[in-house]
């Protein structure tokens, strides 16, 4: 486990929207944190804790993306189709990016 440290003040907000379905998945998750960990954590916590991989991968990563750059393309907002698939892609490119490490 890496070791702890104290963080600047969080002062910025960031927000994404979810379907109904994710909403109930997350909530869903969060909740069985309280039979593993005896606490239930907050999505913020799972939130910041996901980035952190993210970060930490950052290289990884990048040469993922770098090898999808001609076929992973970010949709228009409006096409909900389109960025389920995209989110999926991206979402697979991640998860190799992190098994690389």
């Amino acid at each position: 486990m890496a070791k702890r440290r104290r963080g600047p003040q969080r002062t910025i907000e960031k927000r994404i929207l979810v379907s109904p379905a994710e909403d109930l998945r997350i909530e869903r998750l969060l909740d069985r944190t309280l039979d593993t960990l005896d606490t239930r954590l907050r999505f913020a916590e799972l939130a910041r804790a996901a980035i952190a991989v993210l970060l930490e991968n950052e290289a990884e990563l990048g040469v993922e993306l770098s090898r999808a750059s001609d076929w992973l393309v970010r949709p228009p907002t409006q096409d909900l189709n389109a960025t389920i698939e995209f989110e999926q892609d991206l979402a697979e490119l991640i998860r190799h990016a992190v098994q690389q490490r």
